[in-house]
């Protein structure tokens, strides 16, 4: 006789995968009690108080750059122990796919670079930060915007925005982020546990690449 016919398949009963839902937007990065043990005067603050000066006036940033490839250009004061480190820093933002990021987080990786003063490249770096400080541009042929532009060692992070607009680079210890005029950006990363309270990053930046 022939062989009876195999049974049919069973229908898969595997119910879908919901997608993770969005992370709730994390509040403003709580800088007042920064601003005590800076001793910061009321206005015309210098160092770590330059910085925290300006979040209070800064508007809220998107985050994203026109050329998905973002970069800024400043003045940075690293805080360790109670000692203040003055250093260049530079910001990039780099827009990626939403494929890459987690539900509630920006379609873009940001990025810290600090850098010593004793690099090389530092002279013509403050040159250029003098003329925007201005509100002018670099002299031509000041090289530093094609050595902003090559730089390749940062650390990706991801980032959200806060519920009052600013953005959060999530890392160790989390930056905040912000808009100023000239589309400067403005930061304040403060150090985590086990550090000095005040102890962090502060800086105000320049766009070099929009």
């Amino acid at each position: 006789p022939d062989a009876a016919p195999s049974a049919a398949p069973a229908a898969s009963t595997a119910a879908p995968v919901a997608p993770a839902p969005p992370r709730p937007a994390p509040d403003d990065l709580d800088l007042a009690a920064l601003v005590e043990v800076h001793k910061c005067p009321p206005e015309k603050g210098r160092g770590p108080c330059r910085a925290l000066e300006l979040v209070k006036t800064c508007k809220p940033w998107t985050g994203l750059s026109q050329s998905g490839d973002g970069r800024w250009l400043g003045h940075a004061f690293e805080v360790e122990g109670g000692k203040t480190t003055e250093v260049l820093a530079v910001v990039r933002s780099r827009t990626v796919p939403l494929v890459e990021v987690q539900p509630g987080e920006l379609n873009a990786k940001l990025a810290i670079l600090t850098i010593p003063k004793s690099d090389k490249n530092v002279p013509t770096a403050e040159k250029a930060l003098r003329a925007y400080e201005r509100f002018d541009v670099p002299a031509r042929g000041n090289p530093t915007i094609e050595w902003v532009k090559s730089l390749s060692e940062f650390t990706d992070l991801a980032a959200m925005r806060t519920t009052n607009g600013k953005v959060l680079a999530l890392g160790e210890d989390h930056a905040q982020l912000c808009e100023g005029e000239n589309q400067r950006l403005v930061f304040v990363r403060p150090a985590g546990a086990g550090k000095k309270k005040g102890d962090g990053l502060y800086a105000e930046l320049w766009p070099i690449v929009w």
